[in-house]
């Protein structure tokens, strides 16, 4: 399965009810690729919570599924809940050291699913308060498409287990804890090493105070817009948080980015984020470049202090609805929604 996975086609598509594994993202690994890849893992861990072999073999956490994003190959833990909302994903990203003939080793990584845009992350650090890092950016913390369906490929099959101590095993991989609100410049782990500290931006007007935000029939992309006629790929999911939704990816016409378009029941949108195309994969998961989307990317729900003047319905679960006035207005999404019509006419 070591092919790039960065071209997959719309049928690649398993829907929520089928329990059947997608070959062309995951595969099931055997007792012997575990073994190999506790006897060669690293846990790189520097705050005051460090997971633990023990730990892992406990709670059941060990490889279940391999699959490969770019040229990265990554094993997958069975997926377990972190409370509030979220799951998580224990994962083991092959790495080669750097002598000669390099030798293949695997790094611990946690990954979860973040509520506000139901899109797979990286943590990079926390806070001794226990709050999740954001990096350079959230976009940045965005976990590559194709990993993105293997993540939830592996929740479909398996659902969320319950875990004894979900903080300490999500905390336990993580290379470092911060003292202060935001990463600063001593924040040396893979993460800043690794990821570019500049993102790739949208030509438009797409970024500015989060109080005054870009009119939404102001965000008009051009040479950068997805063609939708070339669907990547699409799957089905679902969370705690946002119910039942749908994703179809689209590159975009100059073939720089990707889109992921997410459509939920009540047939609202939101793009949940802008991938670049080609990036090589580093040793968290993530590509290296990474794009920022700004207003074009503002999640289906949204914190008050987030909204500016465009402020939704309140959802009574600390977030306000972004789709009525705001996303359903961007160009973009109402081309969307009319390609979605188009196909469903045809059919």
């Amino acid at each position: 399965m070591k092919n790039n996975h960065e071209s997959l086609v719309a049928n690649s598509n398993k829907f929520e009810n089928q329990k059947t594994i997608d070959s062309a993202v995951l595969e099931s690994v055997d007792e012997n690729y575990i073994k190999e890849v506790i006897s060669n893992l690293h846990i790189t861990a520097g705050g005051p919570i460090v997971l633990s072999e023990e730990e892992i073999k406990t709670e059941g956490l060990l490889p279940k599924y391999m699959t490969v994003v770019g040229d990265r190959e990554i094993a997958l833990s069975l997926p377990y809940n972190l409370g509030h909302g979220r799951v998580a994903v224990l994962a083991y990203v092959n790495s080669k050291t750097s002598n000669i003939p390099p030798q293949d080793f695997y790094i611990a990584r946690s990954y979860y699913r973040s509520n506000s845009h139901g899109v797979w992350r990286y943590i990079p650090d926390y806070g001794m308060d226990g709050s999740y890092g954001k990096g350079r950016n959230a976009e940045s913390l965005n976990l590559p498409i194709t990993l993105q369906k293997a993540l939830s490929d592996d929740l479909r099959l398996n659902g969320a287990a319950e875990v004894f101590k979900p903080d300490s095993i999500f905390l336990g991989t993580i290379g470092l804890a911060r003292t202060t609100y935001y990463g600063t410049a001593e924040s040396q782990n893979d993460y800043y090493f690794d990821v570019k500290s500049e993102p790739e931006r949208l030509i438009g007007k797409f970024y500015g105070s989060r109080h005054n935000k870009t009119a939404p029939e102001a965000l008009v992309l051009k040479y950068e817009a997805p063609d939708f006629s070339k669907k990547l790929m699409e799957w089905d999911d679902k969370s705690e948080v946002q119910g039942h939704y749908h994703v179809d990816v689209f590159p975009s016409k100059d073939g720089k980015f990707n889109f992921m378009f997410c459509k939920n029941d009540k047939g609202q949108v939101w793009i949940g984020g802008v991938e670049v195309a080609k990036s090589k994969v580093t040793s968290t998961g993530l590509k290296a470049d990474w794009a920022y989307g700004g207003y074009l990317t503002t999640p289906i729900m949204e914190y008050p202090q987030e909204v500016g003047d465009y402020s939704g319905e309140y959802l009574g679960n600390g977030y306000v609805d972004m789709f009525e006035n705001y996303l359903s207005k961007i160009p973009v999404i109402q081309e969307y929604l009319k390609s979605v019509k188009d196909r469903s006419e045809n059919k």
